[in-house]
């Protein structure tokens, strides 16, 4: 694997050239476990690199989160860049994330340490959950299976307990994301409260023009269209805020139905496995 080098993250994240040019989401191929173990830069289109001067130029991996944690790899472009490009995040000490994750793809002057390249913001979450409206990451919760926090800004994540155990043995992330995802018991306990504290924030007026917010309202319109209505770009409630927050029993009804949690656990009950 390439070399990487050692930064400060500010020494790649504050100077500035202009312009700078746009690195497209496309061009940049990623992954990262379920576990969060590792980000992985599995493939970066060579025409990024047209026009740059590479014995001048570095590559770099920037990431962070909302504590702010951050980390930053650096390559060195004289090199050959040799995939995958692997970011130990438990050695980074990029661990129990706070609200979201991202990350930057950045080629900048190894003098200077000017931005020439810069990507958009990568949402660092596990290519399962990547173009999900409800990213999954894991954090420390105890026995507690998974838990929901809404951010204004970014809106909702599911976090799952990285450190479940008991004295008779330990239950890892992968196998808890099944049970959220599958289990009926679980569907039709956690899912309701979930799905009406997302639904309930996204409504509020100030969050319901927000990107995150439309997504989730969208949601609701393509299950029943019923509950709202659109005023010019934006869905809002049919009537009110407050009588769409009366029918989030309904609409949370309506979801479990669609994702099957109540036949399952009928049939589990039938067959005697509750």
């Amino acid at each position: 694997m390439t070399d990487s080098m050692q930064y400060k993250p500010s020494m790649v994240s504050r100077t500035k050239p202009n312009p700078i040019s746009l690195i497209p989401l496309k061009a940049i191929k990623w992954s990262v476990d379920d576990e969060y173990n590792f980000l992985q830069i599995t493939e970066i289109d060579n025409d990024i690199f047209d026009g740059i001067d590479l014995s001048e130029s570095n590559l770099c991996i920037f990431g962070w989160d909302k504590e702010p944690k951050e980390f930053v790899k650096v390559y060195d472009l004289t090199k050959k860049i040799n995939y995958p490009l692997i970011v130990d995040l438990k050695k980074e000490q990029f661990i129990d994330i706070e609200k979201r994750a991202y990350f930057r793809i950045r080629i900048f002057n190894k003098v200077t340490k000017a931005i020439i390249k810069d990507s958009k913001q990568f949402l660092m979450c596990s290519v399962s959950t990547s173009s999900s409206l409800l990213p999954m990451y894991i954090k420390p919760l105890g026995n507690q299976i998974a838990s929901i926090e809404v951010d204004e800004e970014d809106g909702p994540s599911l976090y799952i307990s990285s450190d479940f155990k008991t004295n008779k043995g330990s239950i890892n992330p992968p196998k808890l994301k099944s049970i959220i995802l599958k289990d009926p018991v679980f569907g039709c306990s956690f899912w309701p409260t979930a799905i009406k504290a997302i639904l309930e924030k996204a409504i509020e007026q100030k969050n319901i023009t927000l990107p995150w917010a439309q997504e989730w309202l969208q949601l609701v319109n393509d299950m029943s269209p019923s509950f709202l209505k659109y005023d010019g770009e934006y869905l809002v409630p049919e009537e009110s805020e407050e009588k769409f927050k009366e029918a989030l029993k309904i609409i949370v009804n309506i979801w479990i139905k669609k994702k099957g949690f109540d036949m399952n656990l009928i049939k589990k009950n039938d067959e005697g496995q509750l």
